[in-house]
Parts: structure tokens; sequence; C-alpha cells
């Protein structure tokens, strides 16, 4: 098969980088509204969250609803969004679905509610073009990292270990480890390891940067296939994604900005399907602003392009709950109480008295 040297590779990446910048200027004004400084007398609205996909949507907020004073606390991981409740400046969390529950089922953050679920295609195993399953890497090594530090016991590690015992296997069949994800990532392109599970769009992209450095790796396992059975949602998608906010403010003032903040944020959720170039743009950016990564825009648009980084809330959770909450608990062990599950209806219905 006909291979690009490096030099051409980079070269070509370049090119293609340079139609996106053209691109992102012609469609920049059908696009957007016009930019506005945040109401500094506006209630401030805190979102702490880390660098998943579940903040990409928050990115376009950031442009799109000044009127939301939004500031978002960037955090390494969804552990580290627990010292902001606990001390009272966190309103909102965007992290993981089933770490919100593990949150709420632990204690840490008791008050924490679920208000919206996306559905993704969110978790692959990179390895070598060989590899089509799990069972083609029994006996291998699968390197684990997370947003910072090594991921163990985080997101990344509970999907995996939940995808290994339901597809048949032991979890001592694999040699997992757990690395940073620079260094993990070097020891798949030296072959030092087998594998690493990514989330989206990170694994796209080190398909490419590999790739660019004549290494031929692929998303060998889509994680989202071991969970099948369920019928809330398509095969192939999961409930990871979504917004968790406090059961109480302390004014109402500020439980209907929350909720304004619901509703915009499931805005800005399909605008990343509709508007996929520009979309793409503003995540490549933010992750460079606020959390100091780089992932180059046409890294993130192959993999929105390709559907793989996928935004979908065609459900809501009261239609999906008992089904939820089984995949919460068969990741977790438990699921939290009813009161977790907060359908997310307009704010007449269930939040007017939350303050």
């Amino acid at each position: 098969m006909f291979e690009l040297k490096p030099f051409v590779m980079k070269k070509f990446f370049s090119f293609l980088l340079f139609l996106c910048g053209l691109s992102i200027i012609q469609f920049a004004t059908a696009y957007t509204r016009n930019s506005h400084a945040a109401n500094p007398k506006a209630l401030e609205l805190v979102v702490v969250s880390p660098p998943n996909p579940n903040v990409f949507p928050v990115f376009l907020m950031l442009k799109d609803n000044p009127e939301l004073n939004i500031r978002l606390v960037a955090v390494p991981g969804g552990k580290d969004v627990v010292p902001y409740f606990q001390n009272g400046t966190a309103d909102i969390t965007t992290i993981y679905s089933y770490i919100m529950a593990d949150h709420v089922i632990k204690r840490d953050i008791p008050d924490l509610q679920l208000r919206t679920i996306t559905l993704w295609n969110d978790f692959y195993i990179v390895s070598s073009p060989n590899v089509n399953s799990l069972d083609q890497l029994v006996g291998k090594t699968i390197l684990v990292t997370g947003p910072s530090g090594t991921g163990k016991n985080g997101a990344p590690d509970k999907i995996l270990q939940a995808a290994i015992l339901r597809t048949g296997h032991l979890l001592s069949d694999f040699n997992i480890q757990y690395k940073e994800i620079d260094n993990a990532m070097a020891d798949v392109i030296s072959g030092k390891a087998n594998a690493i599970l990514l989330a989206e769009p990170a694994a796209t992209g080190f398909v490419m940067k590999a790739r660019m450095n004549s290494v031929s790796l692929k998303k060998a396992v889509n994680l989202q296939n071991a969970f099948s059975g369920y019928r809330s949602w398509a095969n192939g998608q999961l409930p990871l994604g979504g917004v968790a906010t406090l059961k109480k403010y302390e004014s109402k003032a500020k439980a209907e900005a929350v909720e304004a903040f619901v509703k915009a944020y499931k805005q800005a959720a399909q605008k990343i399907m509709d508007h996929k170039l520009l979309s793409a743009k503003y995540i490549s950016n933010g992750l460079s602003r606020y959390y100091k990564r780089s992932m180059p825009t046409i890294m993130v648009l192959k993999s929105l392009n390709d559907g793989t980084l996928l935004f979908s809330d065609k459900k809501r959770i009261a239609e999906i709950k008992p089904e939820l909450k089984d995949f919460i608990k068969e990741l977790l062990g438990k699921t939290p109480n009813d009161d977790f599950f907060q359908d997310d209806s307009p704010i007449s219905k269930n939040q007017s008295k939350n303050y």
C-alpha cells in the first residue's frame, strides 16, 4: 500500500490546517452571533471540569452565551472537582456521568444531581492494524492513562475493567499498566506496549501523530460495543456525558441561571454536531487556553467527521432512567438514589423550589 513519507505527511497536514483556517473565516459569520463581554452584574456561574469531551460545549457557550457569566475552572481529573463543591465554590460540573454518580455514592458531593445526559461514542483502544478485538490483546500490555496522572481508578479505568468482564475475560488476562499520557503514548509508538486506552478526540489525534512518525496504529477496539444489550440507546453509544448541578442553590436567581445553563449546554452540544468545522476550532482553542493541551483543529474535525466524537442528546433522563441506573451499577457496583436522576424539563416543573 502506498504510504506517504513523514515530511510529506507534515506538509499535507499543514495544507489541510490552512484550508480549515480559510473555511472558518468564511463560515464564522453564519455560525456565530456578535460576541459581547459578560455582564459584570450577572450572577457568576462557576463550572468546574477536567479536559474530557463534556467540557467541549462549554467552550462554545463561553462565546455564545455571555449573559450566563460563566467562569470555567479547569481541573486535571474528575476527582479534582470535589474540593470546589465542598468549599462552596462550584455551581456546575461536566464530568462523566458515572463519575458524577460515584461522587454521590461515596458522599464526596452528596447533593450532586444529573441534569442532562448525552450519548457518546468515546473510548477506544488504540493498537496495531491487525488487532480488532480484546481477545487479540489477551496477555498483552494495555496502557491506561488520564488527563493528568496515571488514570488509575479514573473514568477510563472503570469502563475498561467493566468491558473486560463484560466480554468474559478476567482482569488478570491482560497486563494493564498505568502511566502518564506522554510516557504511555511514547511506549506504544516505540513498541514497548501493545495498546493504549484513549477517549476521543485524543484517540484519533494519536493515530494521526503516530502515522506522521511512520508508525501504523488504528482505533482497534470500540469499547462501547462491549456494552451491548441495552435498548434505551443505540448499540455503540453509551450515556457517558452530561451536566451535573446541585439540588439547591442560595437564591432563586442562581437556580434560574443554572437552569438556563443546562438549556444552553444542550444547544451547544447540538451546535457541535451541526457546525463541525468551526466547533473543532473552538474546541482546539479551548483545550489550549484552559488546559494547556495541544489538539490541532484538524484532529478534532476528523474525530467529529468520523462519528467517533459524538454528542447526542436525543434521550431524556426520564426515558432511559431504568437502564441508565443499570449501566452505572455495572460500572460502579452501586447506583445513586432516584433523586440523583433529575429530568431535564423546564424550571417550573423541577427547580422552582430549589433555592
